[in-house]
């Protein structure tokens, strides 16, 4: 009996493992999926970026007479970088989300110390990320519409002053918006490595594990 016990124990115990580590693939193959994603927006976004201010620059600068509503074209260009930095968060917070699972409830449920555990260590001492060079590339299509749109509105013909009004407000709303995408691209989230650490805390076999502390 006791042996037919202790044999139950280790299937049970081997189907476990068997979930875990097809569950461990899993996390990490859609990771990799979140990063193709990001890789495929910022190529789609830098190409409507350059064709659209290239075709835009062509098109105002190529007039006899620059004219105001020549100038407001280049705003067209603006919401690009932002809404490209937003959707990167977003893809950024599924990674994060996915990373502090597997480093709470595999790595940490069976204490074996892995990619995610030191990834963790590794931010605490490195600063940077592999895409960091994305935000100042998105920062550089956002402002490039911002300069040719000043130029334009220099060699305009005479206009009203307040154009320029107009300008100022929508560089600063732009601007607000892009500071705080960009310091939520470059936050770590440990607040989801909080909530999963809570939710582990409330099975039962959270209340053993030394990293859920």
């Amino acid at each position: 009996m006791d042996q037919s016990n202790e044999l139950q124990a280790h299937q049970i115990q081997a189907i476990r493992e068997t979930h875990i580590g097809l569950e461990y693939e899993h996390l990490f193959e859609s990771i990799r999926q979140q990063e193709e994603a990001m890789t495929l927006i910022l190529n789609i976004v830098v190409t409507a970026c350059t064709t659209l201010n290239a075709a835009i620059g062509v098109f105002v600068f190529q007039q006899s007479t620059i004219l105001l509503r020549h100038c407001f074209l280049f705003a067209a260009a603006m919401p690009l970088p932002i809404f490209c930095l937003s959707m990167l968060n977003s893809h950024r917070d599924s990674m994060y989300r996915l990373g502090y699972y597997v480093e709470v409830f595999v790595e940490g449920r069976f204490r074996a110390t892995g990619w995610c555990t030191r990834l963790a260590k590794y931010r605490t001492q490195v600063k940077g990320e592999s895409y960091d060079p994305a935000l100042w590339l998105l920062w550089f299509f956002f402002l490039t519409p911002i300069g040719l749109g000043v130029l334009a509105l220099a060699l305009a013909a005479k206009h009203p002053t307040w154009p320029l009004a107009i300008v100022v407000l929508g560089v600063a709303i732009g601007g607000v918006a892009m500071i705080h995408q960009h310091k939520n691209y470059r936050a770590h989230r440990e607040e989801i490595r909080e909530k999963w650490r809570c939710i582990a805390k409330t099975e039962r076999w959270g209340q053993d594990d030394h990293g859920l502390s």
